[in-house]
């Protein structure tokens, strides 16, 4: 009986031993930031001109981990937009931002990189924009704008990915229903509320009060579906896009 007792004390001064051990190893160990997943919404432009309506470019998103998300890819026309729904992996403490690259499509080369937050319920545009002429190339990130609807007007942005002057502010008009000052290359508007009986609309950008793009009939000459349905001026939520050939687009905000 006391070679059983004696067996059973030193098992038990072991086992206490050991855990006392593995206590001690455990707090040298540094602590590890957990993990988390944000779900973000991406809408991505290209408006990357190459002499033609053809798409050249394709943007996409990485992690820090390498994982790529398509955002915009394999499109087959210049100025094509798609809203993509994504989860990124990022820590805590926000380290690990987002990664978006521009990538030419033939070379695979990248040609331009931003970083966005890893945020959850963030909602970004993102535009790619620039020239083989030039071979200037740039992203832009934005957090798409909370829309105000006002009875009665109809709500427009516009973006100027046109940088034919250097980063220098120019003026846009709208077509005498309004003007805006100062608008600089890779920035976005104000809203700006237009009447819904607008029959057309023409934007003038203007540089040291001289005219450098002009563009007219944005209503007329462009046809807007969403959901297989036409929209018209009066129902939508629009942007201008004034772009780096120095053409005007009108995109419809459908989401």
């Amino acid at each position: 009986m006391s070679i059983l007792r004696l067996l059973s004390s030193s098992t038990l001064l072991i086992t206490i031993s050991a855990l006392v051990g593995c206590g001690g190893h455990s707090s040298q160990t540094s602590p590890v930031t957990p993990t988390t997943y944000a779900s973000m919404t991406i809408r991505a432009f290209d408006f990357v001109y190459d002499k033609s309506d053809l798409a050249t470019t394709d943007i996409v998103a990485r992690e820090q981990s390498g994982r790529t998300h398509d955002l915009l890819k394999d499109h087959a026309l210049y100025r094509s937009s798609s809203r993509s729904k994504a989860t990124f992996a990022n820590l805590d403490d926000g380290t690990a931002p987002v990664t978006v690259a521009l990538i030419a499509r033939n070379s695979q080369y990248e040609l331009d990189q931003i970083q966005i937050e890893a945020e959850e319920g963030a909602y970004y545009w993102i535009f790619a924009f620039g020239d083989s002429m030039s071979e200037s190339y740039s992203l832009y990130a934005q957090r798409r704008p909370e829309i105000q609807r006002v009875d009665g007007l109809v709500p427009l942005f516009i973006v100027n990915t046109n940088d034919s002057h250097g980063g220098q502010a120019t003026s846009i008009n709208l077509d005498q229903q309004g003007s805006l000052v100062e608008l600089t290359p890779l920035s976005l508007s104000e809203q700006i509320n237009l009447p819904m009986n607008l029959d057309d609309l023409a934007i003038e950008v203007k540089h040291n009060n001289e005219v450098s793009v002009m563009c007219d009939n944005l209503l007329t000459r462009n046809r807007h579906i969403y959901e297989e349905q036409p929209v018209e001026w009066k129902d939508g939520a629009w942007l201008v896009v004034v772009a780096p050939e120095g053409q005007c687009h009108l995109v419809l905000i459908y989401d």
